[in-house]
């Protein structure tokens, strides 16, 4: 069974040398999860019409960067250290992990693994990135730490005004930072901010789903009500917002209306009021020559490119960025498809010269480009990870999925690279004792507390996971109904299914151990002593995990919550509509379940009540969770996200 899971990350802008900003958001890709919005800030001051002209607020300072919102990262309780913000002196400072309120602290990506939105600099030395979930960067002395933010909301848009004010745009309005926690400058009337330009620290114009505001630091006043998706300008005389089939423009006192027949706008960008581009969903881009606008056509990496930003230094030199990896450059003739950018989703970018860049996207990913190669800054080994299993006794801890990883000294690298096999599985009774299983055909790898050997089972059509009592007694499960057992030396079929098997688990019975696995249409296969019995959790429904506590303590999980005290199945109430895909526990009082969209619950032995936890991860498809018999424990997730819990 494949588990799919569709991503959700951030978008992005850039600004050019001229030392304005132009950023995009969030919101501007999921326009569902920014209904509603924030009660606006007590003591804000009353909307106003947008005043004819306006003081110029002059040079913001060094350029800031576009970008647009995913997840933010989760901020933790503990503010930690402030960095040294527009100081231009090289001060990396120590790095402090990132955690949720709930201590779940990333350890891949390093240093965070939630969505960056946006990027910009004071200097090629002082870099500031923001994105999802709170997720504050800075790049200092050849390093990227991460910094608590002390918000959780989404960061979609930034821009910095020397010597060291930050400012960054998204769920919660407009907030400010000098390098550490960030505060709410205004709530821009409750509206999410997917967009923002800025001409100076009293000067930002902002698009959101409620239309186009301008903050003067003081004044929140009201422009066209349209919702925009991105701006950009070059004074505040020249004001350019954008959404589906329209642009508008502002003159400082009037705006003028230019529609145009393509998709939705996620980035606009120039480097001159007479010549600059707007990028959007599906292709979308035009350019803004000649006193009107020119469909265009950009190459990207896939049939149909989702654009989400764009950064420059000159008219004859632009970068469009988007979905799949795509990176585009114009040189002032052509757009030129760039091959040798690494496969992310990129949403905000940096140019600080034409051979002087940054990118960030999806799960954390950053980039930076030096005469003429990209080069990776975050530590991310491994792709799709589906299984973990933390050896007893503090021994080894492995998560498969792209490949086998081993944690060792607090560093996850690869034992086994990705070969194409989709590994799906991993459990062990030693640190010397480990199986691990794959969805291609008639493959498992058996680890001896040394080396990992491969084996060839009786599994064509792949298998989904692995369980195991003893060296001499392990059951394996996968599609096409498998069902196999391990004595020792060999693996041969136990029984057969009539539908996908998904997930096995077990624990000792009054005669010998018992096993469950679980599968398709709620089907259960329960072994004890010596033989199979079919059951059902009560619904046709597909079960993706399955842990026994004792063989009176079963859960179940996939699209529903199940338990079992030894006999019927019971469906545990929990008004969440997110996929399950993992379940472990130490003890009927520590039981915990992981999903999609960052899901985490806890049962603590009280009935069937299950706890809501903070993962930190929101937008991270969390695919399983384990631990030794207590903590710490591990998440990882679709996406290569790997959390841990030390207290």
């Amino acid at each position: 069974m494949t588990r799919a899971r569709r991503w959700i990350g951030g978008l992005l802008l850039l600004a050019a040398c001229d030392f304005n900003t132009a950023l995009s958001g969030y919101c501007a890709r999921n326009p569902a999860a920014c209904d509603g919005g924030l009660a606006p800030d007590a003591g804000s001051a009353p909307d106003a019409s947008i005043p004819d002209g306006g003081a110029d607020a002059g040079d913001a300072g060094p350029q800031t960067g576009p970008d647009s919102g995913g997840p933010n990262l989760d901020a933790g309780t503990d503010a930690g250290p402030a960095a040294d913000a527009g100081s231009g002196t090289c001060d990396a400072g120590p790095q402090v992990p990132i955690c949720s309120s709930d201590n779940w602290c990333w350890e891949n990506p390093n240093p965070q693994g939630n969505t960056l939105n946006a990027i910009a600099g004071f200097s090629d030395q002082d870099v500031w990135a923001v994105g999802s979930y709170g997720a504050l960067m800075h790049y200092s002395c050849g390093t990227w730490r991460a910094i608590p933010s002390g918000t959780t909301a989404d960061l979609n848009a930034i821009y910095l005004s020397p010597p060291n004010d930050i400012y960054a745009g998204g769920s919660q309005g407009l907030m400010h930072g000098n390098g550490g926690p960030l505060s709410v400058v205004n709530s821009i009337n409750g509206n999410y901010i997917q967009s923002m330009w800025a001409n100076g620290s009293t000067d930002f114009w902002l698009a959101t789903f409620g239309g186009v505001y301008q903050w003067t630091g003081a004044a929140l006043n009201v422009g066209p009500t349209a919702p925009a998706t991105a701006i950009w300008g070059t004074s505040p005389t020249d004001v350019w917002a954008a959404n589906a089939g329209f642009l508008e423009h502002g003159d400082g006192g009037n705006w003028a209306v230019i529609p145009f027949d393509g998709g939705q706008i996620n980035s606009i960008w120039g480097a001159t009021p007479a010549d600059f581009w707007l990028v959007g969903l599906s292709g979308t881009a035009e350019h803004w020559v000649d006193g009107g606008l020119v469909p265009t056509s950009i190459p990207g990496a896939g049939a149909s490119t989702d654009w989400w930003g764009l950064m420059g230094t000159a008219v004859d030199d632009v970068w469009a960025l988007g979905s799949n990896g795509s990176l585009s450059r114009w040189n002032g003739v052509s757009w030129n498809l760039q091959t040798d950018i690494l496969g992310d989703w990129w949403f905000g970018g940096w140019a600080l010269s034409r051979n002087e860049a940054w990118l960030v996207g999806a799960q954390g990913a950053i980039a930076s480009y030096n005469s003429g190669t990209w080069t990776s800054q975050v530590h991310q080994p491994g792709g799709k990870l589906t299984s973990v299993w933390a050896a007893p006794d503090g021994g080894p801890v492995f998560t498969v999925g792209a490949g086998i990883l081993q944690r060792d000294a607090g560093v996850w690298s690869f034992v086994l690279p990705d070969n194409g096999q989709q590994l799906t599985g991993v459990f062990g009774t030693s640190a010397n004792d480990a199986w691990v299983t794959s969805l291609s055909a008639n493959v498992a790898y058996h680890f001896n507390g040394a080396t990992w050997t491969l084996f060839n089972p009786p599994s064509p059509n792949g298998l989904n996971a692995v369980w195991g009592d003893a060296p001499s007694d392990y059951w394996a499960v996968g599609p096409g109904g498998t069902v196999l057992y391990w004595d020792g030396g060999t693996w041969d079929n136990a029984t057969a299914s009539p539908v996908d098997m998904t997930a096995v688990s077990g624990a000792q019975g009054a005669v010998g151990p018992e096993v469950w696995a679980v599968g398709d249409a709620g089907t259960v296969l329960h072994f004890a002593q010596g033989g199979w019995n079919f059951s059902n959790v009560g619904k046709p429904t597909a079960l993706l995990g399955v842990w026994a506590v004792s063989a009176t303590d079963i859960w179940a999980v996939g699209n529903g919550i199940f338990h079992s005290t030894g006999g019927a199945w019971t469906q545990v109430p929990w008004s969440g509509t997110s996929t399950l895909y993992g379940v472990w526990g130490s003890s009927p009082a520590d039981v915990w379940i992981v999903g999609d969209n960052g899901t985490l619950l806890h049962h603590t032995g009280t009935g069937t009540t299950l706890t809501p936890g903070v993962s930190g991860a929101p937008y991270q498809a969390l695919s399983a969770i384990s631990g030794a018999g207590g903590l710490p424990l591990w998440i990882v997730g679709v996406y290569g996200g790997i959390l841990s819990k030390a207290n």
